[in-house]
């Protein structure tokens, strides 16, 4: 959850500044192999005609702490502490999705591509409503880039989340999913664990309450 996300710096400083100061070594370490890629990618984009910015985005220590755990290992054998994130201007879905693969497809054809690497949130979106498309590129030095391409709406809704584009059927399915998996941990563990199994459930999934308005003292009671 998003708030247990933000309070695990507090709840574990000492591993917070471990890994905090790791991948700030490492981005050091780095610099030089990633803007070199970027520096490419973009001209590539240019030579193509394609309008698009590039920006890094290194993962938090909470996220890389996560992969460790999920993974058991260290954090020297975790992959994906960084993505670079390609950001072009779009209008309207069809040009979004023309736009996204042709970027994909220059991009592909001067980097080699991982295999089995390509993941579309672009046709098949998540239940929280997040667009974007994956893959893993080969670099110059010869380690793979994670890139996710995305419109300016993409990352904007995606910022928003489920509500962002008010799709009825997105938050219906992720409410639904929410009251399964209460039930299921509800009957299945005791009183005690009870939050700890709903917090296990939507690691990954941010719930944001919003305080309702009341009017008036008769619509509070």
């Amino acid at each position: 959850m998003a708030r247990y996300k933000s309070l695990w710096r507090y709840r574990c400083p000492c591993e917070y500044e471990k890994l905090q100061q790791q991948l700030t070594t490492l981005q050091q370490q780095e610099k030089d192999n990633i803007d070199t890629f970027i520096a490419k990618a973009q001209e590539i984009l240019n030579r193509n005609g394609i309008e698009a910015r590039i920006e890094l985005r290194i993962r938090k220590p909470y996220s890389v702490w996560r992969k460790m755990q999920t993974k058991c290992c260290d954090f020297h054998h975790v992959d994906g502490k960084h993505y670079i994130r390609i950001i072009y201007k779009a209008n309207g879905l069809q040009e979004e999705k023309k736009t996204c693969l042709h970027i994909y497809t220059v991009l592909s054809d001067h980097f080699n591509e991982r295999q089995c690497s390509v993941v579309n949130y672009i046709n098949a979106p998540k239940e929280n409503g997040y667009h974007s498309f994956h893959v893993k590129l080969l670099n110059m030095q010869g380690n793979w880039e994670e890139i996710h391409i995305s419109s300016e709406r993409m990352i904007r809704n995606n910022r928003l989340g489920c509500t962002a584009e008010r799709t009825e059927a997105n938050v219906k399915t992720w409410l639904e999913k929410f009251k399964y998996v209460l039930k299921d941990i509800a009957y299945h563990t005791n009183e005690m664990e009870y939050m700890d199994g709903v917090t296990a459930s939507f690691y990954y999934d941010k719930i944001i309450v919003l305080p309702t308005k009341i009017t008036s003292k008769k619509e509070a009671n």
